[in-house]
């Protein structure tokens, strides 16, 4: 009788067919999860307008009605520390105020939401219809 061989570890083929199929899963899933991130990304900068929105209402309450600039909102009885959009940091939203009518628009700046199909200068949050966000 021959003795009988075992077989020990993979064949070469065996190892590329299981590259190529996981290969081929991480390039279906990987555009859907950058996708994901970018529309989490895009919801907190909507968050962090409508919280400056409050802001500026519950200032506009204090002081008769008038909207103030970004400078003077930042203080421990409105909001804290100005927000920044979580896709990109820094600085990055614009706050526009108007005096005739007393109104304001905040803007953010940032290109990052374009990936989710937002176009530029959006998402907004006007005083007079709250958060714009296509």
């Amino acid at each position: 009788m021959s003795p009988t061989r075992h077989r020990r570890g993979f064949t070469l083929v065996e190892l590329l067919v299981v590259l190529c199929i996981v290969g081929l899963l991480a390039s279906i899933l990987l555009p859907s999860f950058a996708r994901s991130r970018a529309m989490s990304l895009y919801t907190a900068c909507k968050g962090n307008l409508k919280n400056i929105g409050t802001a500026f209402a519950v200032y506009a309450s204090d002081n008769n009605g008038a909207y103030p600039n970004s400078a003077s909102l930042v203080c421990p009885r409105y909001i804290a520390v100005f927000p920044t959009c979580p896709g990109l940091g820094g600085p990055n939203y614009r706050v526009t105020t108007a005096y005739t009518p007393d109104a304001y628009t905040v803007v953010c700046l940032g290109n990052q939401h374009q990936l989710v199909g937002v176009p530029a200068q959006y998402p907004q949050f006007l005083s007079t219809g709250g958060l714009v966000a296509p």
